[in-house]
Order: structure tokens, then C-alpha cells, then sequence
């Protein structure tokens, strides 16, 4: 057994050397190039050791900020769920005001346009095929709407637009009651018996309809494709609400694309029993 420096104890077993202690003064005995790597390697500890907590007081500045930005995400979310909510109930009330406003006004679609006409003698013309006994005085104000762009048909082709509708607005809301009410008299009528000067009599057959607003008329349409689709009895409006219906049942009125939806279901779960789909 033998001690170098009285700093390394060396044991020898069996002709086998072993380091059998190290005390303090090994620092001591290690080469200088070794010392110096150590130093290196101490400084590099030290760098990264900063570095990792520069790191980590970021990262906790970054958390709280994304910790601030949520909460601000949340109440900006509020604040624009409410606008949209306010937006909603806003367009609700003007389309209901709009359609309020035209609650005496009747379409009358399909009537050729002539020069220099009278729309009118044309309304009090097809109130009298009604059955209808009006005047001019019951009539505030009518004229024809803008023209409708060609459309194509099931198949494809394009046809030309209809005639412009007239829209004609009643003085009294019984007495355009009472010709809306009369306008099935029309199913045998055509534009050639109306008491007017055309020049070549065309057999078109002549609609009534309440007048309805740009979004109302979408909704309309969409009823009419739903009433194809399922082979219903009747689409109509009254008092400017759409309603559809079925043979024999009561009438399912239709305010929103949601509520067209509801019915599809109601109506499919009974055309598809459970067990019969």
C-alpha cells in the first residue's frame, strides 16, 4: 500500500493497483490542460445555467401574457356574441317592419305589359274576374316592378323572363283581403279575359300573391322546392307569413330556413318508420 503526495492512496492486491481514497488535494495533482477544461466546462455550466433561467423567466412572462390575452379573448367573445345577438334581433325587426309595410300590397304576376297603360284599370280589371267589385279610389297606388332576369327551366334551357309583376297597394287591408281571398277564382282565367286592348291575346294565366321582401320571396322559394320534394298540398302566405300544408292537417308556418329544417325531419321520421328505413 503506498501514498503519492498524501493525496492518492494506492492499494496493490494480488499485483493489482487500486485507487483506494481521494482527498482534497487531487485538485491539486491534476494537469494544467485538464484544470483549464474544467474551468471551460464550469463556465459553460454557468452560461447555460443563465441561460435556462432567462429561459424560464420568459417562458413565465410569455404564460401570463397568454394567461391575459385569454381572458381578453373571452370578454372580446362576449362582447361580439352580444353585437351579433343585437345584429340579429336588429335585422329581425326591420324585416319584420318592412314586411309590415307592405301588408296592403297584392302582386299581380304573368299580365303582358302594354304602352302607355293603366295598372290600375289592370287590377281592377282582374278583381272583376275575381268577383270582386272595386274602384280606382280603392286602390292607393300601383305600377309595375323591374323586369326579372331569363331563367333556366328542369332541363336546362333558358327561357325569357315572365311579364314585371304589378304591385298594387290597397287603401283598405279588407279590401285587399277580400281579392287575395278571391284569387282561386283565377284557375280558369286567363290574360284574355281581361277587359284590355292587346293586340295579340295571350292565354297566360294570372297569379295573386301577397307582396314579400327580398328574404321572405328566398324563403318562399325554398317552401316551394320542400312542398315538390315531399308531394304536399299547398304553399301560401297570409298576412305575409309562410305556411305550408299537408292534406288534411293544419297549417305549419315557416318563419326561417331552421324552421323548414324541423319540419323536413318531422316529416321524414313519419314517411320512415323505425325499422322500415
Amino acid at each position: 500500500m503506498a501514498v503519492q503526495d498524501g493525496c492518492v492512496l494506492i492499494c496493490s492486491i494480488d499485483g493489482f493497483s487500486y485507487l483506494y481514497s481521494v482527498n482534497f488535494c487531487v485538485r491539486e495533482t491534476i494537469s494544467e490542460p485538464l484544470e483549464k477544461r474544467l474551468d471551460s466546462f464550469e463556465a459553460s455550466l454557468r452560461f447555460m445555467s443563465d441561460k435556462y433561467e432567462d429561459m424560464q423567466r420568459k417562458l413565465n412572462q410569455l404564460e401570463e401574457q397568454n394567461r391575459q390575452l385569454n381572458f381578453e379573448n373571452k370578454s372580446l367573445k362576449f362582447h361580439v356574441d352580444t353585437l351579433t345577438q343585437n345584429v340579429r334581433e336588429l335585422e329581425s325587426e326591420i324585416e319584420e317592419q318592412q314586411q309590415y309595410s307592405r301588408r296592403d300590397c297584392l302582386e299581380f304576376k304573368n299580365i303582358p305589359e302594354l304602352e302607355d297603360e293603366s295598372t290600375n284599370e289592370i287590377v281592377v280589371n282582374v278583381a272583376e274576374l275575381l268577383g270582386v267589385n272595386i274602384s280606382h279610389d280603392d286602390i292607393s297606388i300601383s305600377h309595375r316592378l323591374p323586369p326579372s332576369k331569363p331563367w333556366k327551366d328542369e332541363l336546362g334551357n333558358t327561357q325569357p323572363p315572365p311579364p314585371p309583376p304589378i304591385i298594387a297597394k290597397f287603401v283598405r287591408r279588407d279590401v285587399k283581403d277580400d281579392v287575395f281571398q278571391a284569387r282561386f277564382a283565377l284557375k280558369r282565367k286567363t290574360t284574355c279575359d281581361l277587359v284590355v286592348d292587346y293586340v295579340e291575346c295571350e292565354h297566360n294565366p294570372i297569379y295573386i300573391s301577397e307582396s314579400l321582401t327580398v328574404i321572405r320571396k328566398k324563403l318562399f322559394r325554398s317552401c316551394l322546392k320542400f312542398k315538390k320534394e315531399f308531394k304536399l298540398h299547398v304553399v301560401s302566405t297570409s298576412n305575409g307569413r309562410i305556411y305550408i300544408k299537408e292534406e288534411r292537417k293544419r297549417r305549419v308556418y315557416i318563419d326561417s330556413e331552421a324552421d323548414l329544417a324541423k319540419l323536413r325531419k318531422q316529416i321524414s321520421t313519419r314517411s320512415f318508420p323505425p325499422g322500415n328505413k
